[in-house]
Order: structure tokens, then C-alpha cells, then sequence
């Protein structure tokens, strides 16, 4: 049974205003002198405004069929959507300027004075910019296929190393031989053999030993220490698998010009407006485990995994497509049973409008007015966020494009870019 369930925590309008005032003389003291009001200029707007709207569904004897094993997962939906919005501080004056005063120099205040507050909703509307669009599906696939791929996770990948064994073996047979030679050359003072350990050829392929020779043997000793160190008598009888992923986009727009008429007067506001979507997705993966095998805890069941491991460089595309995660997944996992999966789903969507400064449009002459001094601030602010949560959502098929790449893999693509194709 599906129900709505909405709240609203509006705050009461707020009520500002803007004073006009009259033409004021004076000779001795042109700034001393109060004006008279022409209007008062009263707005009202709401500061603050939150709506919660809530759809989910009811289950009934809900307690009763927990407690008796069931697993109970509805989909929701919860959407919070909110303003936040800040007046226009307004003061503008003009002044109209006379050569004599009573036969004396000093110059007349002749002119008019806005002064207050205006509502933002009067410069700012509610026209927003529009938000960029994200790949909220792609990254629901991540997610889902990297929880799956870690219900078949192991211990140690046995069939990796034992298929790279004699690789490895080579590997540090030859670093070893390297060493000596460094060592006799030092102890020779082999000035050219030592320069040559230090060229950009050298020093670069060093790297890459120590990244894809050197670092993976050490992760498959802790990998082997941590499968024998497994208690095989106890293990749960329940487990979650989770994983996550996330993205997000901005777009401004500086320079929006919006027109604004106050009684005897027009005014330009330049705004600001800035739109930022972000989405990020949670995915779990309840299983029941049966039993844990010793081919489970060494990897010596996962023959499809073992073979993306050993393709050259396939850790490189799995910086850019999820193809390693995507096998995993679809991969049995021996002594496990699937239970229930989900994708909780949060996106979020802030829209703002803040004003950046104003102009006065009145036609005068420039030769008789001083320059108008205006002051603005204000802006409004629009949050809306979105929690959905889907309940066994589908697994993927094929890989997903998904770049992950840092300082590090950055540089090792730049040393396989040249080494390869340069």
C-alpha cells in the first residue's frame, strides 16, 4: 500500500521597505537638511520555506514479519525542497548641481534619495539557471556492479600468482642482479655506469618496476598471510556487500542583466546565477553465506577473474571502463546466496541568483547630476534534494565507462605513451 506523507515548514512573509525623498536646499549646510518623503514603497516575501513531500510504501504486520525472518525492503522516494532569500539593501541618491548659492560658490543639494530594503523576488524572480545534467545512470551502475563484484571477493587471487610465478621469480632474479652491479660500481666509483642508473630512461622504467612488479608481489604476500590467518570454523550467517559512486557538474553565469522600475526611476541589477548538481548512489548486496571453502579463500574458483588479471594491461582500461568489476560481478560465488540488493539514490540541485551591483538608468544631462551612489545585496537561494532507493536493482551487463586516474597513473601513462607509441 503506498502512501504520501508531505510537510510544510514555511516561515510568515516578511515585510520590508524603500523610502523616496523630496528635493532638499540648502546653502550652509546642503547635507544637514532631512528631506520630505514622496513614498514608501512596501513589499512583503517569505525568507525561509521548506517542503518535504514523502512516498513509500506500507507493509502490513510489518514487526510481526521481521521477527519472523522475512526480509522487508520497500522503495521510497523523499524529495525536500527549499528557498532561502535575502532582501535588496538599496541606497541610491542623486544630486543636481547649481555654480552659486546667495552669491556665494558652494554648490545647492538639489535631488532625490532612495533608501531600504527591497524583495529579492522584485530584481531576482525566479527564473534559475538551468542545472547541468549528470550521468545519474551510470553512476547507479557502478555502484551495483562494484557491490556484486565484492560478493565474490577472495582472500588471495591463487590462479594470478600462480600463473605469474615464474614472472615474478624473474622479476626479482633480475633486480637483484641489478643491485650488485650498482653496488660494484659504487665501490669502483664507475662514474659513466652510475650517470647512466640516473638517465630519464632508467629512472622511469624503475618506476614502473617498482609500481607493477614490485608493490603487487608485496599485496600477494599480505593477501596470502591474511588467507591463512582466516578462521575457516566461524563465519556469518548474513553479510552486506556495499559499495558507492558519485558525481557532480557546476554552471555559472556572471552579468545577467535584469531590469527593475521603482516609482521615478528605472535600475539595471547584475546578477550572478550558479546552478551545481551532484548525485551520489550507495548499493548494497545482502547475502547468506553458507559455508567458506579452501578454493573460495585462495581464489581457486574465480578462472574468469584470473584470466582479466593476466591480460596486459588490463589493470590500465579498468581506469577507464569497469571491465574487472563488471566480470567479478557476473562471476558465481561459490557458498553464497543472494538475498536482497538495493541503490539508495541522493541527488542534490542548488540554484542561486545573488546580485553583483546596479545602475540607474535616468536620462539626465551628465553635466548637471553628480553620480548616483548605489548600494545592493541580496539573493536567493533554491535546494532541492532527492532520496530514491531502489529496491534489486538490475546488474549491469556490460562495463561502464568510469575514469580513475591520479598524479601517479597519470605519469604511468605518460611513461607507456612514449615508451610504446613514441
Amino acid at each position: 500500500m503506498s502512501r504520501v506523507r508531505t510537510l510544510d515548514d514555511t516561515e510568515p512573509n516578511t515585510t520590508v521597505n524603500l523610502v523616496g525623498y523630496g528635493p532638499a536646499r540648502s546653502c550652509t549646510n546642503p547635507y544637514g537638511v532631512v528631506p520630505n518623503a514622496l513614498y514608501n514603497l512596501t513589499e512583503t516575501f517569505c525568507a525561509r520555506s521548506k517542503v518535504i513531500t514523502t512516498t513509500d510504501e506500507v507493509t502490513p504486520n510489518f514487526h510481526r514479519q521481521v521477527n519472523a525472518g522475512l526480509i522487508v525492503m520497500n522503495p521510497y522516494t523523499h524529495v525536500e525542497e527549499s528557498y532561502e532569500r535575502e532582501p535588496i539593501d538599496w541606497y541610491e541618491a542623486r544630486f543636481l548641481l547649481q555654480p552659486l548659492c546667495a552669491g556665494g560658490s558652494m554648490r545647492i543639494e538639489l535631488g532625490q534619495r532612495r533608501v531600504g530594503l527591497r524583495s529579492p523576488s522584485v530584481v531576482l524572480g525566479s527564473t534559475f539557471l538551468a542545472a547541468p545534467v549528470l550521468g545519474t545512470q551510470s553512476a547507479i551502475d557502478q555502484a551495483v556492479t562494484a557491490a556484486y563484484a565484492k560478493v565474490s571477493e577472495q582472500d588471495a587471487q591463487g590462479l594470478v600468482i600462480l600463473a605469474e610465478g615464474q614472472k615474478t621469480i624473474n622479476s626479482f632474479i633480475s633486480i637483484f642482479k641489478r643491485l650488485i652491479r650498482i653496488g660494484r660500481a659504487l665501490k669502483k666509483w664507475d662514474v659513466g655506469y652510475l650517470r647512466k642508473q640516473l638517465s630519464a630512461r632508467e629512472l622511469s622504467d624503475r618506476w614502473m618496476e617498482g609500481r607493477y612488479a614490485v608493490r603487487p608481489v608485496v599485496y600477494d604476500m599480505y593477501d596470502i598471510v591474511k588467507a591463512m590467518k582466516r578462521v575457516r570454523e566461524k563465519h556469518p550467517f548474513r553479510k552486506t556487500y556495499r559499495s558507492g559512486a558519485s558525481a557532480s557538474d557546476t554552471v555559472s553565469q556572471t552579468g545577467v542583466v535584469v531590469a527593475v522600475s521603482n516609482p521615478q526611476g528605472l535600475w539595471n541589477i547584475k546578477a550572478q546565477k550558479t546552478a551545481t548538481s551532484s548525485v551520489s548512489v550507495r548499493s548494497g548486496v545482502l547475502t547468506a553465506v553458507r559455508e567458506i571453502t579452501e578454493a573460495t579463500i585462495w581464489g581457486l574458483n574465480q578462472p574468469f577473474n584470473a584470466l582479466w588479471e593476466l591480460v596486459p594491461f588490463s589493470f590500465v582500461v579498468d581506469w577507464f571502463l569497469n571491465v574487472g568489476k563488471t566480470i567479478a560481478s557476473w562471476s558465481p560465488a561459490w557458498g553464497i546466496n543472494t538475498l536482497a540488493s538495493w541503490a539508495t539514490v541522493d541527488q542534490t540541485v542548488l540554484q542561486t541568483i545573488q546580485t553583483e551591483s546596479a545602475t540607474n538608468l535616468w536620462g539626465w544631462p551628465l553635466n548637471c547630476w553628480e553620480s548616483a551612489i548605489v548600494a545592493t545585496n541580496g539573493y536567493v537561494y533554491k535546494t532541492t534534494r532527492t532520496r530514491t532507493r531502489m529496491i534489486n536493482p538490475n546488474l549491469p551487463i556490460l562495463p561502464t565507462w568510469n575514469v580513475r586516474l591520479d598524479a601517479a597513473k597519470l605519469l604511468d601513462l605518460a611513461i607507456m605513451g612514449k615508451r610504446f607509441f613514441i
